[in-house]
């Protein structure tokens, strides 16, 4: 079966093109029944419960949703289950994207809280470092503070 919108082609089971993220309206029967004879099709069980049937495919790359922990298409850039969109392929951010967002953290921790709010539901990783590094920075200027209030405290007693 292809998605209506974007002409991807879907997994049984899916909720959501791996693509666009367009909701998967169901399938009448004849279509099921051509699907199920050119098709294996696999069901994965979980303590004697049916989850999702799934297409058995060799060679393709499969990879885990980073919010649901379904396994999708490597190529997919929104979760077929619920819908999580993938940033992209790989888990980490670039070299230079992260070490932005913990400079910027660090030195300006409001910016790390405002960055950590845009990015807590959509690159869970780039969020986290904003938030250390907002936290850990508001620390150091925490501490920065109380030592230069001792010290002043210190010179004029």
């Amino acid at each position: 079966m292809y998605c209506k919108s974007c002409g991807n082609k879907l997994r049984s089971g899916s909720k959501f093109c791996s693509k666009c993220g367009e909701v998967i309206e169901n399938e009448n029967d004849s279509i099921k029944a051509s699907n199920k004879d050119k098709k294996k099709i696999e069901k994965e069980v979980v303590k004697g419960e049916v989850i999702l049937d799934r297409e058995k495919v060799e060679d393709t790359n499969l990879i885990y949703c980073r919010n649901c922990g379904q396994e999708i298409p490597s190529d997919s850039t929104i979760c077929p289950i619920c819908r999580y969109h993938l940033v992209s392929n790989s888990t980490e951010t670039s070299t230079l994207e992260a070490i932005m967002i913990c400079l910027f953290s660090f030195f300006i921790p409001i910016v790390g809280l405002v960055l950590w709010a845009i990015f807590k539901d959509e690159d869970r990783s780039k969020a986290k470092k904003a938030l250390i590094s907002a936290l850990s920075g508001m620390l150091v200027g925490l501490l920065f503070v109380f030592f230069i209030f001792i010290f002043l405290i210190l010179i004029f007693s």
